[in-house]
């Protein structure tokens, strides 16, 4: 009883800070630091255990930005208090040039944490992807097998690569690009064993499997995998989505149409699912010469699609997320005519029918005076903790900082909610007796296999109650906790 008291306690503590900060600040963002030396490509996740983790491209140290891309390296950090403070950070891996990297984070039901990335060969055109897993939070990280990979002189490059997990079953979508014919593919891997073999890799992209630039990958809320990626030269945005775990996806449907005036490499840059419902949003670039935002939205999985919108017709690299009402945000950077970079976000309550005037998050080093530049990677999500948070690179003084910026939605904290349903489980690990206690009345608890089956279920419909591990195999499941108000609480349990 006493960790459950003091975790309690701790969450509390959070939960007054944040409150006092937002009192004190009113809706002004937050930011805070977390790397100073010259950073690139980002991602960022929140676990299910509502653990923070970013992992990024940056320089080893804090000397200028060479030109042949030497002197990298794969960085992470983690944050156990919602993103206030960060872990010393973890470095994984030199890169001698600058097309490696594109770190991508995943997490599945378990809490486990996943990081691919790209590592570069003895040729700026050959790399390999690099995948780990960490089952404690992100403290240590165990290397699996090396999914994709090419050799020196092949001629093919694998980059942009996204994960897919489903409890020990990963797929991994990739573009495989063809040099000197310049020409690409959109790609999928899959491995159902935790990463220790894997299938050979699968065209994605048919009928547009020459000419596809990237791809972004999404889960919905009831596990359909989506896919967005743009047809090179003035072609069509496409989108896909599959209803069986990555085994079959549909025929590609255009959704942007073609023949964009003076519009070359049209590119997705992210794909945005909703939590509670079937809306998705694609955000893309259109480059007239500047770089357009654009947006388009769909309440029905991509059966019908709205008009697109545009967000900005001087924009830089944007992303977003939906909070816990399907209210849309959009943060995105935007050059200024003064020659300077705004850090902005607009809101949309239509899913992109229409979109709020920009808010330009100024007052916490937000607006910077930098070249004219684009390259200006973030990532967004929606914490539990009722923030928006968003990961993003600041151009300033030639410098490439990484922060970490954050601000309140109106939506009631999932965290409020959980101090007053708060699950004590132990022991854990456990032998025989798994014991479960709440403040509130639970409805259900079920535990789940790796494999993704229901090995126990029981109604309670009271406060306490207890499973029986005994006759369970040892290893890892997943306890679902139901409680009477619809509140869903995932543990991991070891045997």
């Amino acid at each position: 009883m006493w960790h459950y008291k003091t975790k309690t306690l701790r969450q509390t503590i959070i939960l007054l800070f944040i409150f006092l900060t937002t009192c004190l600040k009113g809706q002004n963002i937050t930011t805070i630091p977390i790397s100073l030396n010259n950073s690139y490509e980002v991602s960022a996740i929140e676990t299910v255990d509502s653990i923070f983790v970013v992992a990024w491209k940056e320089d080893r140290n804090s000397a200028p930005v060479t030109q042949d891309g030497t002197n990298k390296q794969v960085s992470l950090s983690v944050s156990n208090d919602y993103g206030l403070t960060w872990s010393t950070k973890k470095v994984f891996d030199d890169l001698s040039y600058d097309a490696s990297g594109n770190p991508t984070l995943c997490s599945n039901a378990f809490g486990d944490m996943y990081l691919l990335y790209m590592t570069p060969g003895f040729s700026p055109w050959y790399a390999k992807f690099d995948l780990f897993k960490s089952i404690d939070h992100g403290i240590t990280w165990n290397q699996l097998t090396t999914p994709v990979g090419y050799p020196l002189g092949s001629g093919i490059f694998p980059d942009l690569p996204h994960l897919i997990l489903n409890n020990d079953t990963i797929d991994i979508v990739y573009t495989e690009y063809i040099f000197p014919a310049f020409t690409s593919t959109i790609k999928i891997i899959k491995s159902s064993d935790g990463g220790l073999t894997w299938s050979v890799p699968s065209i994605l992209s048919i009928p547009y499997d020459t000419t596809c630039l990237g791809s972004c990958v999404k889960r919905g809320f009831d596990s359909t995998v989506l896919v967005s990626y743009a047809h090179y030269m003035n072609g069509p945005i496409n989108f896909s989505k599959s209803i069986n775990e990555c085994l079959n996806f549909t025929v590609p449907d255009s959704i942007v149409g073609n023949a964009y005036t003076n519009c070359c490499n049209p590119s997705v840059t992210q794909i945005i699912s909703s939590s509670i419902s079937s809306k998705i949003g694609i955000i893309y670039y259109l480059p007239h010469g500047n770089y357009e935002i654009h947006y388009i939205g769909s309440d029905d999985y991509g059966i019908t699609w709205h008009t697109p919108i545009l967000i900005s017709q001087f924009g830089s690299l944007a992303s977003g997320a939906f909070d816990n009402n399907d209210r849309l945000y959009i943060t995105y950077s935007e050059w200024l005519p003064n020659d300077s970079l705004s850090f902005n976000y607009k809101i949309s309550d239509d899913n992109g029918v229409t979109f709020s005037s920009p808010v330009r998050l100024v007052g916490s080093q937000i607006l910077s005076t930098i070249q004219k530049e684009i390259g200006a990677f973030s990532t967004t999500f929606y914490g539990s903790d009722n923030k928006i948070h968003d990961f993003w690179i600041d151009w300033r003084s030639n410098n490439f900082y990484l922060q970490h910026s954050f601000w309140e939605t109106s939506v009631i904290s999932s965290i409020e909610n959980n101090l007053n349903i708060a699950v004590n489980v132990y022991p854990n690990p456990v032998t025989n007796k798994l014991n479960i206690e709440g403040t509130s009345p639970l409805q259900s608890v079920e535990v789940i296999d790796l494999l993704g089956t229901r090995i126990f279920y029981a109604d309670v419909n009271e406060r306490n109650t207890s499973i029986d591990f005994s006759q369970m195999t040892s290893g890892v499941y997943l306890l679902q906790i139901h409680t009477n108000n619809g509140i869903l609480i995932n543990k991991k349990i070891i045997k």
